[in-house]
């Protein structure tokens, strides 16, 4: 093998080992992907998502299904560069820098109940509006 060849191989070997490296690395991104549908005409563990009292109800067949989004990265875990370079192949998915989603550093557990409580306005909102249309 001349010094040439030797070069040329420990050159790839060196380039592959640091393509892999930077493939698992954290960077620094969010990435948003369509979630899980819920169909909030049903149930969660026995309890109805949306229930009407005080007026006359009417049962219901099919769905009416929430739409969620995924989320990865930020404060829920890191975000290796194969994975954002999967999610930039995918129209479905947004990568986008963390700043831009959470402009300031936020805790997982905050995240959690701040959504919680959105979700809880939400349903309420939904049966004002509801409530609204029956009456």
């Amino acid at each position: 093998m001349t010094r040439r060849t030797a070069a040329l191989v420990v050159s790839i070997v060196v380039l592959l080992l640091l393509v892999g490296a930077a493939s698992v690395l954290p960077v620094p991104y969010v990435r948003l992907a369509p979630g899980t549908p819920y169909n909030t005409l049903g149930e969660v563990d026995g309890v109805e998502i949306i229930s009407i009292s005080g007026t006359t109800t009417y049962p219901t067949s099919g769905n009416l299904d929430l739409t969620t989004v995924s989320e990865s990265g930020g404060p829920y875990g890191t975000l290796t560069m194969g994975d954002v370079l999967l999610g930039l192949r995918n129209p479905a998915v947004r990568i986008l820098p963390v700043e831009q989603v959470f402009p300031e550093p936020v805790d997982q557990t905050v995240v959690k109940e701040e959504n919680a409580q959105a979700f809880d306005e939400s349903q309420s909102a939904a049966v004002s509006a509801a409530m609204s249309y029956l009456h």
